[in-house]
């Protein structure tokens, strides 16, 4: 349950921080490779400690 909640926390961060500064981007490429380490922080940093 402890790694849900963090896992949440963590998309919610990374999903206000893309709608307020990656949104209107044209670079696809960018962007891409923002979600694939955002999904990877996502797996990992609740797992950590």
């Amino acid at each position: 349950m402890e790694y849900l909640l963090k896992a949440s926390g963590i998309v919610v961060i990374l999903f206000l921080f893309y709608y307020t500064f990656l949104r209107n981007e044209t670079f696809f490429n960018s962007i891409r490779g923002y979600f694939i380490i955002g999904l990877l922080i996502v797996l990992i940093i609740p797992l950590i400690e």
